[in-house]
């Protein structure tokens, strides 16, 4: 319905609500995506946090298993969008303290190993 729409059926009645309808491009339902959350915090509780990236990768793995309706862009790219996740992380102020808590590890290769030990870093 468009807006001018609202606004004659608001000047009709005005009981009339405008309400966003969010859900319609919803591509899980609440309770998938407090799964999801809950496996990102369970993994960085562990130690093992996702990088963004990897949570990209994991939420569209996700929604291919289950068959769900995802956008072309996804499967271009093989992962959640952008935009997704920042309005996913946006839902649960816990979410985006989990991914900032999320520190890599350096890789270290054995002639690092050698080197640090040569310099006494180690």
């Amino acid at each position: 319905m468009t807006l001018s729409r609202y606004v004659q059926k608001y000047k009709n009645d005005k009981s009339t609500m405008f309400l966003p309808k969010f859900n319609t491009c919803q591509i899980f339902k609440n309770e998938e995506e407090n799964l999801l959350a809950d496996y990102i915090i369970e993994t960085a509780n562990f130690n093992y946090g996702l990088t963004p990236q990897q949570t990209q990768k994991f939420v569209y793995q996700f929604a291919t298993e289950n068959n769900k309706k995802i956008p072309q862009n996804w499967i271009e790219k093989s992962c959640a969008s952008k935009d997704w996740l920042r309005g996913f992380f946006s839902h649960d102020p816990q979410l985006t303290t989990t991914l900032q808590e999320v520190r890599p590890y350096p890789k270290v290769t054995p002639r690092k190993q050698k080197a640090e030990r040569k310099s006494g870093k180690t």
